[in-house]
């Protein structure tokens, strides 16, 4: 089991936060009598370097203790890719994803990179239904954490 301890206040209060971690789906697996139909894709930038990439795999295995939907894809520079996971989520019998894009803000990324790697998803994978999610650095919750944060290292002045 993992320990949020292990992980970054900002992810500790995410993955803590109930409404966010509990879930109704089933497992990620495809039976006779009711397969699974949706995913929660965590989309996060990707790098080179695996320091970077560990807070989100933790953040993964946490999420996995709550629900076995979710998966978590890179956009670059790490895999799985969201063809990876579009390969591997198909297969289980997954028709719609719900990704959520790990970062701070709606920039260039989220309008031009994403959306041009959902739409190559789609294009081999047509029966499944994509919904972009907010980012989560666009959660009024990480806002106040991160205004918390600041607040806090200015009384440290």
């Amino acid at each position: 089991m993992l320990s949020t301890l292990a992980m970054p206040l900002w992810a500790q209060i995410l993955v803590d936060d109930p409404v966010r971690t509990r879930s109704k789906e089933r497992p990620l697996t495809r039976t006779s009598k009711s397969p699974t139909t949706s995913c929660l894709v965590l989309l996060a930038h990707g790098s080179k370097d695996p320091r970077w990439r560990e807070p989100f795999q933790q953040a993964l295995l946490e999420a996995l203790r709550h629900s076995q939907n979710v998966r978590l894809a890179f956009m670059e520079f790490a895999g799985p890719t969201l063809l990876d996971v579009a390969e591997e989520t198909s297969r289980a019998g997954v028709s719609h994803w719900r990704v959520l894009p790990l970062f701070m803000a709606a920039g260039a990324h989220l309008a031009t990179d994403i959306p041009e790697q959902v739409l190559q998803v789609q294009s081999r994978y047509r029966h499944l239904q994509i919904e972009v999610l907010p980012p989560i650095g666009e959660d009024p919750r990480l806002e106040r954490l991160i205004r918390q944060i600041i607040l806090e290292h200015i009384q440290q002045l």
